[in-house]
């Protein structure tokens, strides 16, 4: 069994992706930071595939500029993605960790 963590960071140019992985017993649990511009988003999903990444716990926006949002939106809206919480992705430009609706 593997207890840990793990983190993957994306150089995308001007733009960066970052997956924090927490093990606890070899199950992980990810959130992903940022997702570059619009035009990473293919290039992000594509390493997230090949590596099974595909839930998260949470999707987060350090800011609200197009290298950083532009390209998450994009993530979070493929039908592969999963974000195990719930929030509209119009609420992610907004910098806001993605909370369960009871919570929201």
């Amino acid at each position: 069994m593997f207890t840990g963590i793990e983190v993957d960071m994306l150089s995308l140019g001007d733009a960066d992706c970052i997956v924090v992985t927490k093990y606890e017993n070899s199950v992980p649990h990810r959130i992903i930071i940022d997702g570059g511009s619009g035009s990473s988003a293919d290039q992000i999903l594509e390493f997230l595939f090949k590596r099974g990444m595909t839930d998260f716990w949470a999707a987060i926006c350090t800011h609200p500029h197009n290298d950083h949002a532009a390209g998450l939106i994009k993530i979070v809206k493929n039908p592969r993605i999963r974000i195990l919480t719930s929030v509209s992705t119009s609420r992610l430009m907004c910098c806001v960790v993605r909370l369960p609706q009871t919570m929201v």
